[in-house]
C-alpha cells in the first residue's frame, strides 16, 4: 500500500466471512489483502492498516530470502479488513433514510405550496376577533392581548415572488439534502464497524437540522411568533366546508361520501398503502445502486469489492468533485495506489 494513500471502499469485503478459515466456501470473503477473511482475523481499518505497516517494514528491513523473509511472512498475520455485520450495514443506512426523509418531503411540500397558492398579492396579515363573544370579554376569559387578535394565513402569493422562494429556497434546500443524503450514505456504506454504523446513522442527520438550529438561535422572538402561528393554507371550498364542520354536517358528509358510495376498494387500498415506506425504500435503492456503481465492481465469483484506488492530481480542493462523487475515478495517474490482488 501507498504510504500517501487513503483506503479502498469498502463494498462487501467480509460481507460472507464466518468463523471458519476456508469462509464455507461462501463469496465476498477475500480482503483487500487478498487473503480469506475469517471472523477472527477481521479488523476496523485504522488498526488493519497498521499491521499491514508493520509487515511491511519487517519485510523491508530483513529482506534477505531464507529462513527470517520466510518466517516473517508465516508469522507475521495482519489479518483483513472488512464488514463486522452485513444486516447492521442495511440496519444503519436504513434509519438514516428515515431520519433525513422529513426534509425531503417538506421540500415537496413548499413545491406543492407555490403550485396551488392563488398568485395574487392578498394579505397574510388579519385581525380578527371571534364572534362568539366581546372583545373585553374574551380578553379576560382567556387572558390574550391584542397580539392574539392578530391572524397570520397563507393567503396568496405572486408569481415573481413564487420565482424567488423556488429559486432561493427550494433548489438550495434540495440540493442540500441529496449531497447530505448522498454523502452520508456514502459514510455509513464504508464504515465497517456495528458500532459506529448505528452511532453515525443517527448522528449524521443533525448535518440537515442545522438550519432549524439557526432559526432558534439566530432569530427575533416576533419572527418566532409569526412562524409559530401561521396558518397553513386553504382553499376557499375548504375554508367553507370547515367553518360549517358541526356535527349534524360531519354526520351528513359521511353518509353521502362513505355510506351511498359503497365500500370503495381501489380507495381503501391507497388509504392502506404505506406510501412514505415505499418511498424511503425507493432511496434506499437508488443510492444503494450508486454508490456500487460508482465504487465497486463484480468479481467472476460474485464477490463485490472496490475499483482500483488512484492518488489525487493535487492537494486543490474541487468542490463539485467532492459533492458529487467521482474522486476516485481519474484513473490518469501511471499506477494505481491499491488494485484487488490477483486470486
Amino acid at each position: 500500500m501507498n504510504n500517501f494513500a487513503g483506503q479502498m471502499h469498502l463494498c462487501d469485503f467480509g460481507a460472507g466471512a464466518g468463523v471458519e478459515s476456508d469462509c464455507g466456501g461462501r463469496n465476498n470473503c477475500v480482503g483487500p489483502a487478498g487473503s480469506m477473511i475469517s471472523a477472527p482475523r477481521l479488523y476496523d481499518f485504522d488498526i488493519w492498516n497498521l499491521r499491514m505497516f508493520m509487515k511491511l517494514s519487517l519485510e523491508a528491513v530483513l529482506p534477505q530470502p531464507g529462513f527470517i523473509g520466510d518466517e516473517v511472512d508465516k508469522l507475521v498475520d495482519p489479518g483483513e479488513w472488512g464488514i463486522q455485520n452485513y444486516c447492521c450495514r442495511l440496519v444503519s443506512v436504513f434509519l438514516f433514510l428515515l431520519a433525513v426523509f422529513d426534509d425531503l418531503n417538506s421540500s415537496m411540500g413548499i413545491v406543492t405550496l407555490l403550485w396551488r397558492v392563488p398568485a395574487d398579492s392578498a394579505a397574510w396579515i388579519g385581525y380578527e376577533v371571534p364572534q362568539w363573544g366581546s372583545k373585553t370579554g374574551i380578553k379576560m376569559m382567556k387572558g390574550w392581548t391584542e397580539l392574539d387578535f392578530v391572524t397570520f394565513k397563507v393567503r396568496g402569493m405572486p408569481r415573481h415572488w413564487k420565482l424567488v422562494n423556488f429559486i432561493l429556497i427550494v433548489i438550495p434546500k434540495t440540493v442540500l439534502w441529496y449531497v447530505c443524503s448522498s454523502l452520508g450514505f456514502h459514510f455509513l456504506m464504508e464504515t465497517s464497524a456495528i458500532l459506529g454504523s448505528i452511532m453515525n446513522s443517527l448522528a449524521l442527520a443533525f448535518i440537515l437540522d442545522m438550519d432549524e438550529m439557526v432559526f432558534e438561535t439566530m432569530t427575533t422572538h416576533m419572527t418566532k411568533h409569526i412562524m409559530k402561528n401561521l396558518e397553513d393554507y386553504c382553499p376557499e371550498g375548504h375554508e367553507e366546508e370547515e367553518s360549517a364542520n358541526d356535527e349534524t354536517n360531519t354526520i351528513k358528509r359521511f353518509i353521502e361520501k362513505e355510506v351511498k358510495n359503497g365500500f370503495d376498494s381501489r380507495r381503501c387500498l391507497q388509504d392502506l398503502l404505506p406510501r412514505r415506506l415505499l418511498n424511503i425504500l425507493a432511496l434506499n435503492v437508488l443510492f444503494t445502486l450508486k454508490y456500487y456503481y460508482m465504487n465497486c465492481k463484480r468479481l467472476g465469483d460474485g464477490s463485490w469489492v472496490s475499483v482500483q484506488m488512484y492518488l489525487p492530481e493535487g492537494i486543490d480542493f474541487k468542490p463539485l468533485q467532492f459533492l458529487f462523487g467521482g474522486m476516485d475515478m481519474d484513473s490518469s495517474q501511471p499506477e494505481p495506489y491499491w488494485s484487488m490482488p490477483d486470486g
